[in-house]
């Protein structure tokens, strides 16, 4: 009898450790998928649209006052914050399009943030001599951290 609910015990603390890792697994590829899906911030997830929002709002900011007003690093940065939170490098051109960066200013820009190693540029496999950019793992972190100190709750996406 006592052999028997030895042997119980020992395959229930089994079963336990069996569990537990396979929830620990459970938990890490929820995080990781909550980490690709979107922004943590105090529990709730920022996605790439309500980032692009972020930066649209500063945009529009500009255009109704008549002014540039939007600091062009920061545009740059957040449209590669997107373009992370989406899965995808970005070419030149577009970056330039939707920071709303002259392509000159953009280069300049790129080289600091390659530089400082917040950026990276990678080989565009599509046009052999064009260049993608995207954050670099510091970047990623550092970009994200900020915007989710910055984020307004209106920020939210709508149901």
């Amino acid at each position: 009898m006592a052999a028997d609910a030895e042997a119980r015990g020992s395959e229930d603390r089994r079963g336990l450790q069996e569990l537990a890792f396979d929830l620990a697994g459970i938990a890490e590829r929820a995080s990781a998928l909550a980490d690709r899906e979107g922004l943590e911030r105090g529990g709730e997830a920022l996605s790439s649209s309500q980032v692009r929002a972020l930066l649209y709002a500063r945009h529009r900011r500009s255009a109704a006052l008549g002014f540039d007003i939007v600091h062009p690093g920061w545009s740059v940065l957040l449209v590669l914050l997107c373009a992370h939170l989406e899965g995808r490098p970005v070419r030149m051109a577009r970056l330039a399009t939707e920071a709303h960066v002259a392509l000159t200013t953009l280069m300049r820009w790129m080289d600091l943030l390659v530089a400082r190693g917040l950026a990276e540029r990678r080989p565009d496999p599509v046009h052999k001599r064009g260049v993608l950019f995207a954050l670099s793992v510091k970047g990623a972190e550092r970009v994200r951290r900020q915007v989710g100190k910055e984020a307004a709750p209106w920020t939210r996406e709508r149901p």
